[in-house]
């Protein structure tokens, strides 16, 4: 089991398309040009919830073949890059978001890869709800 999520994550890193991003604009024009959401990660150099998100949860193969299907993902230091007027009241705070920048979700601290991969299973309904409207 660990060979094959090891094969998908290599296989996702070097012909997907889901890579992070940390520049706003370029993440939402990827995602406008591949009819894709935004997944903003808003984080802070020694955090350790956002060292556990990155390194357990968002690398895992399955959420991150989820997270690469729907999302373009982005990356934003609190200290070191624009916000755009986003808020957070600590690290890791995400955002799902829209290609044009209207806000879907946000939520704020670490979850398990179970509560995550749920999450994102949410959002996803969400964005296809609201595309209806």
């Amino acid at each position: 089991m660990k060979a094959l999520s090891l094969l998908l994550m290599v296989t996702l890193l070097l012909w997907g398309d889901a890579t992070w991003s940390d520049e706003y604009e370029k993440a939402f024009q990827s995602a406008q040009q591949q009819n894709k959401g935004v997944m903003l990660m808003l984080t802070k150099k020694d955090c350790n919830a956002c060292i556990y998100m990155d390194n357990e949860v968002l690398s895992d193969p399955k959420i991150f073949h989820k997270l690469s299907q729907n999302f373009i993902l982005l990356h934003l230091d609190i200290y070191k890059d624009d916000l755009h007027a986003l808020e957070y009241m600590g690290t890791p705070t995400f955002y799902f978001m829209r290609a044009n920048g209207d806000i879907v979700e946000r939520i704020s601290g670490s979850r398990s890869i179970k509560k995550f991969d749920k999450l994102i299973d949410k959002v996803n309904v969400m964005m296809l709800e609201e595309d209806d409207d």
